[in-house]
């Protein structure tokens, strides 16, 4: 039985209308927790696509992992990817933006390493990391899926791949100091508690970029503004999409901040298919 949805309709009605791209969070969102499409949201993912609406995902994951579940989801096109520094197809298309970092940053990474502290690079084709990293990849699944890893002696050997991500897996008070070793106006960080153990996370991507660029970049290419995209999310990294979306909506599972400034929280979690009810009950019927 679908879950009601009367008030999205009174409060966002005219909104809701105007929606031709729905842009969709995976880990949390459009996943079970166990990281599954089922059947339910492909379907309705399918049946949105039907009536004539753009649907992509916009997530924190690389482009391989993306590109993957597109396939299953039937949605092989142009995905936003690594929180809006990369937004293409497949890795192996020609992206229809890259928020690579300058290489002077990415050699700067490198001298950054106390003691505690794990270093990785995010590239197009996967995560790098030098042998010393490998007790570590658990933390890099919600980014890699467990594939799409790779370990090198040194780092020196993949120099010249572009760098869209500089990510350090360590405690806390490590981390703090190497973002305040790095500190730039070129570059954004953000350290956040690992939910795999307890390490936390440092990411540092190019100033600017998030989803809601992302999703500028690919509205522009579809010729779809903001105002017209319904976004779907759960997590602080979908704060600014959801924000500058016509609709921007929360899961029943999402955390706080992001219920906060929502336009409306969805009644449903990730684990009860909340997106396939969403589409099937708003988009569907």
């Amino acid at each position: 039985m679908r879950a009601s949805y009367a008030h999205l309709h009174e409060t966002l009605g005219e909104r809701l209308r105007r929606v031709r791209l729905i842009a969709l969070d995976l880990d949390g969102t459009t996943l079970t927790s166990d990281k599954r499409l089922t059947p339910r949201t492909v379907e309705a993912i399918q049946g949105a696509r039907a009536r004539g609406l753009e649907v992509a995902f916009a997530t924190g994951r690389m482009l391989t992992s993306v590109s993957e579940l597109a396939e299953e989801a039937g949605l092989e096109r142009e995905h936003v990817s690594l929180n809006g520094s990369l937004v293409g197809r497949t890795p192996r298309d020609e992206p229809l933006f890259c928020g690579a970092l300058g290489a002077e940053l990415v050699a700067r990474s490198r001298a950054h390493l106390p003691a505690g502290a794990t270093l990785y690079w995010l590239t197009r084709q996967g995560v790098v990391t030098e042998a010393g990293g490998l007790d570590r990849w658990d933390y890099l699944r919600s980014w890699t899926a467990g594939r799409h890893q790779r370990t090198v002696a040194s780092l020196d050997e993949v120099a010249r791949e572009p760098v869209y991500h500089l990510h350090w897996v360590g405690p806390r008070e490590v981390l703090e100091g190497i973002a305040a070793e790095l500190v730039s106006a070129e570059l954004q960080s953000m350290i956040f508690q690992s939910a795999r153990g307890p390490l936390c996370h440092l990411e540092m991507r190019a100033v600017g970029l998030d989803k809601a660029s992302g999703l500028r970049h690919l509205g522009r290419h579809l010729g779809v503004s903001l105002e017209e995209t319904l976004v779907v999310g759960d997590w602080l990294n979908d704060l600014e999409m959801i924000q500058a979306a016509g609709v921007g909506l929360a899961m029943a599972n999402a955390c706080p901040p992001v219920q906060e400034i929502a336009d409306g929280v969805l009644p449903l979690r990730n684990d009860e298919e909340g997106v396939a009810d969403l589409l099937e009950s708003v988009f569907l019927l």
